[in-house]
């Protein structure tokens, strides 16, 4: 069980990137996917409207991402739904998270447009 300690910020608007140290007391709290990218979303942007580009995607892998436990290549996305207007979040399995890891980052933030 492990974390990289560094974050990735992308801005599709500005093409600008920022990467960061990751909040320990965030990951000891929430240890990460679901709960880690609705904690991020509430600090990041409270109140996004849904269309806006301050609404982020938030791309957040667990604490066994990367390892050989099962399941643990889920990757948590995390947003607000423009059709509802509420928090939503979608998991996907596959080569992105641990890649993401493999990288160096606990999670990716996408902002703009």
């Amino acid at each position: 069980m492990s974390y990289t300690g560094k974050w990735i910020h992308i801005d599709l608007y500005t093409g600008k990137h920022e990467i960061g140290e990751t909040d320990k007391k965030l990951l000891e709290k929430y240890i990460g996917g679901k709960g880690l990218g609705f904690a991020l979303l509430e600090k990041i942007a409270p109140n996004p409207e849904p269309f806006s580009p301050e609404n982020p995607i938030i791309l957040v892998n667990g604490p066994f991402t990367g390892t050989k436990v099962q399941t643990s290549a889920r990757t948590a996305l995390v947003t607000k739904s423009p059709l509802t207007g509420s928090i939503l979040d979608s998991h996907c399995g596959g080569n992105f998270g641990p890649r993401l890891k493999a990288a160096g980052y606990d999670y990716l933030i996408i902002t703009g447009k």
